[in-house]
């Protein structure tokens, strides 16, 4: 059976908001939950996690415009965020999920406490910040959210805090380089921002003498809003993204099907065990030549060099030390069989001489 079939579509919103303070993430994401609700049909109270007491802000509008309660958990922890997520889709919801910079900085800040835990307990000093290999896990766990938000049958808007990015600027007439800034970044694991399909980028800015939000929509997918900015924006602006959708339907990424590395029992890869194989080979040849051969007498000396170019066609052990592990395994057996054969280790040291 072929691995290749029709590709589907997209049936459900996965969007991220990012801005400063004062940005207007947790209104648009709110007016764009409403929005989605009623487009889709949905009957489910929209469901929030809220990290930083928004919530109440937007209670109203969304009670108002749903005739439904708001649903949801205050709270920090990813396990919160997965369980109501989980929760929400169950409800058949939307969830507005706001927001995921703290959730981020919790995962790192658990981490650091279970190890600062374990530390204790046996007699350690307190590790003060993540290093190289603390990394690895607590990305891995963040990515159970990156996996939920892409494959779950749930529409999700994912807000998070802005940060910058920076940049190498134009070396000076010194050719010194200043670092600029290049654009803004949602703070939380950095692949999560490339996630959603929306990515709208807020901001408070002055237009006309007044105060208003801007929104900018940086990603879609469907280039239907690309590039487009909107001012104090409405569900309507990001309608043309939505209608793209295909109500019901369900694209997902295969994360059961995982790829081969050929491990073997101690966990090392295949190009591992053939180096650990050849190691243990000249080692062994190596044992055996200065065992019957030792010292650095010229005599034993010249019969090492010599039984090399026998086995290997060289006498050079650099270039032994390249060969196959089969290669040398073949050798080693030669050269035991050698050994064990007075005449025809005297005709092999003869014949190379």
């Amino acid at each position: 059976m072929s691995i290749l079939k029709p590709i589907g579509d997209l049936g459900y919103v996965k969007a991220g908001l990012t801005g400063f303070q004062g940005g207007g993430k947790t209104h648009t994401a709110a007016l764009l939950a409403i929005g989605i609700r009623e487009h889709f049909g949905l009957d489910a109270p929209i469901v929030m996690f809220d990290t930083e007491l928004g919530a109440p802000g937007v209670k109203e509008m969304i009670e108002s415009a749903t005739g439904k309660p708001l649903l949801g958990v205050q709270s920090r922890s990813f396990d919160a965020l997965m369980e109501t997520a989980k929760a929400a889709e169950n409800e058949g919801s939307v969830l507005l999920a706001d927001s995921t910079t703290h959730v981020w900085r919790e995962c790192i800040a658990a981490y650091m406490a279970e190890i600062n835990e374990i530390r204790a307990e046996r007699g350690f000093s307190e590790k003060q910040g993540m290093g190289i290999q603390d990394w690895s896990p607590v990305k891995q766990k963040f990515w159970e959210w990156s996996d939920f938000f892409l494959n779950s049958k749930l529409h999700i808007i994912a807000c998070g805090r802005a940060g910058h990015e920076y940049e190498d600027g134009e070396p000076d007439e010194l050719g010194r380089v200043d670092l600029q800034k290049a654009g803004l970044k949602m703070l939380t694991e950095k692949e999560f921002a490339y996630e959603p399909a929306l990515m709208i980028e807020m901001a408070a800015v002055t237009r006309q003498g007044q105060w208003v939000r801007k929104a900018r929509v940086v990603k879609d997918r469907f280039s239907a809003i690309d590039g487009q900015e909107f001012y104090q924006p409405t569900f309507d602006d990001f309608l043309p993204h939505v209608e793209k959708l295909v109500k019901g339907a369900h694209a997902s990424i295969d994360m059961t099907s995982r790829t081969h590395y050929g491990l073997d029992g101690s966990g090392d890869a295949q190009w591992k065990a053939e180096k650990r194989r050849r190691d243990v080979a000249c080692e062994e040849i190596k044992a055996w030549l200065e065992n019957r051969f030792p010292g650095q007498a010229a005599a034993n000396k010249g019969s090492r060099s010599t039984l090399l170019l026998h086995l290997f066609k060289t006498r050079s052990w650099i270039k032994v030390e390249g060969f196959s592990a089969q290669t040398l395994e073949d050798g080693l057996n030669r050269l035991l069989e050698l050994l064990d054969d007075p005449a025809k280790l005297a005709e092999a040291l003869g014949g190379g001489s």
